[in-house]
């Protein structure tokens, strides 16, 4: 449950910080569904490869984020697409 309220929040965020945020809540809990048997070696292994992908990919793509929010002024997707920054 907690998995699938994050990622509605991801899909559903107008907000790219917040939209960030439930990107690294989604992390985590899909470290722990990957891992639930801890006490497989295959799956601690598998757990920890997911665990520091999305991590790098978070945070790429947070850097990401606040570049675009810095040259547009603004962190909201819907004011983004209405009035996209231009001549950069």
């Amino acid at each position: 449950v907690a998995f699938s309220g994050a990622m509605f929040g991801l899909i559903t965020s107008d907000n790219m910080l917040l939209l960030y945020v439930f990107w690294e809540i989604t992390t985590v809990l899909s470290f722990l569904l990957v891992g639930h048997y801890a006490e497989r070696a295959m799956s601690r292994r598998a757990a920890t490869q997911a665990l520091l992908v999305t991590t790098f990919g978070g945070l790429a793509m947070l850097v990401g984020i606040i570049v675009i929010g810095n040259i547009a002024g603004t962190f909201l997707l819907s004011e983004l697409i209405a009035d996209p920054p231009t001549g950069v």
